[in-house]
């Protein structure tokens, strides 16, 4: 997919794979472009004659790999032994990946990945040349959920076999993302292990470009076409974030781009709601390190134009910031104790950044402050060290799973005391607080600098 600006142009195909180029930066004049206002077909036709002879040969050792696989599909009768499906999130951009995501794509049989950021993309052809692209399985003539349907399936496959399977999904893999809530119900359905490990979302980033907390006073977040569809309630007194608004009415995969017809019912939902001079945030989050993100303050209204209009592609997501305070309700707030909270009067959104008559009462206390007596700092301990571990260490965390006493036995520190032993072996947070509140155990026959080194964990 090659998104010019914020407009969508996409091009590509299943077979030659999907190229993906966004531009966050709105304000450049698009008009540069050489291919810029040229039908999609002609932008296919040339970007495919573009296409560098590397990548050629990857996308058929990629189609040959799945030609294969889909061939086993059909032949191969499963196994019956127990399998595992681990799905994990790659975060909106290589940065968001973690050190034990690259030591879980090493340790699995077999790795499937529907990712959009090259970097990420090329960093997984470079560890595992043996992946499957599950992008491959779009296709314009194919319905979207039959597509869901075969990229589980394809997951499945290797699982129902006894195999360990990573799948890897941009973002977080529970977002927007069908299949893969599907391959782990089934595969759990069936007695195989299924876990999910999220990742970075755009929500995240967006939280933290725009600078909001979701929580305070809530959030609203709804698919663009699903708010039409089902005349979902929009409320000016939440936080308000709606996705996917470059392809409003768009139910199908389409590589020569969206056209986005539907997108002034949605600007007359959002207006109906908040008129027509409201704020609102046109967002897109930062694929690839070196580009900042789009935050792009416009009123409602101002969306009607043509040029406002291209700006917005498949990448744009909108947020509109709370317009108005909700009502306190007398009886909730009597019922919780706190009946002057709504005889107030009219109430006003707060200032995040004020500095008023509270806020400088609060700064004066903090001139004699003193640390309140339930206070307990946190003091690095064996058992911190030994979690510190686990947390780097797939192997180890998984032989901990299995026999949590015979894995500290072999690699934790022998200052790990035997209550913190005993505590790490509940799987209960309560337990592990414990546990690393536990002094070091030197014991009589064992000093700090003694030289004991626990065993080497496994990979």
């Amino acid at each position: 997919m090659l998104t010019l600006g914020s407009s969508s142009l996409c091009i590509g195909s299943s077979r030659f794979g999907v190229i993906d180029v966004a531009d966050v930066r709105c304000d450049a004049d698009w008009s540069e472009f050489e291919s810029f206002g040229k039908d999609p077909e002609t932008i296919l036709a040339e970007m495919k004659s573009m296409i560098p002879p590397d990548a050629i040969e990857a996308t058929r050792g990629m189609e040959e790999r799945w030609r294969t696989l889909t061939t086993a599909m059909q032949d191969e009768a499963p196994s019956g032994a127990r399998g595992e499906l681990r799905v994990i999130g790659s975060g909106i951009g290589h940065a968001d990946l973690t050190i034990i995501d690259e030591a879980l794509l090493s340790k699995a049989d077999h790795v499937f990945h529907c990712l959009y950021d090259r970097v990420t993309l090329a960093w997984i052809e470079k560890l595992r040349p043996d992946s499957f692209d599950l992008r491959i399985l779009y296709d314009e003539n194919v319905d979207r959920h039959d597509t869901y349907v075969c990229m589980a399936e394809a997951m499945l496959h290797h699982v129902r076999r006894g195999r360990k399977v990573l799948a890897v999904y941009y973002g977080h893999p529970g977002m927007f993302a069908t299949p893969t809530h599907r391959a782990i119900r089934i595969a759990r359905s069936e007695g195989h292990r299924a876990s999910m490990r999220p990742g970075i979302s755009a929500l995240d980033h967006l939280v933290a470009d725009v600078g909001f907390d979701p929580m305070v006073p809530g959030l609203l977040s709804y698919e663009a076409s699903d708010l039409i569809l089902h005349r979902r309630r929009l409320d000016p007194t939440l936080h308000t974030v709606l996705w996917q608004v470059g392809a409003v009415g768009e139910f199908q995969y389409s590589p020569a781009g969206f056209r986005n017809d539907g997108f002034d019912h949605l600007l007359d939902a959002i207006e109906a709601e908040y008129g027509t001079s409201a704020e609102l945030v046109h967002y897109i989050a930062p694929q690839y390190v070196g580009i900042e993100p789009l935050c792009e303050r416009t009123d409602v209204g101002a969306l009607r134009s043509e040029d406002a209009r291209r700006r917005i592609g498949a990448l744009s997501t909108f947020y509109l910031p709370p317009s108005t305070v909700a009502a306190l309700d007398a009886e909730g707030a009597a019922s919780l104790g706190r009946p002057e909270l709504a005889s107030g009067g009219a109430r006003i959104p707060y200032d995040l950044a004020a500095y008023g008559p509270g806020e400088m009462l609060a700064l004066d206390r903090l001139k004699s402050f003193r640390a309140p007596a339930h206070y307990v700092a946190t003091a690095d301990s064996p058992a911190a060290r030994f979690l510190m571990k686990l947390t780097r260490s797939p192997g180890l965390l998984e032989a901990f799973s299995q026999d949590p006493v015979g894995t500290m036995l072999q690699h934790a520190e022998p200052e790990l005391s035997s209550r913190a032993r005993r505590l790490l072996a509940v799987p209960n947070p309560q337990a592990f607080n414990a546990a690393i509140a536990e002094p070091p155990d030197h014991g009589p026959d064992r000093s700090p600098d003694s030289g004991h080194q626990p065993s080497a964990a496994p990979k």
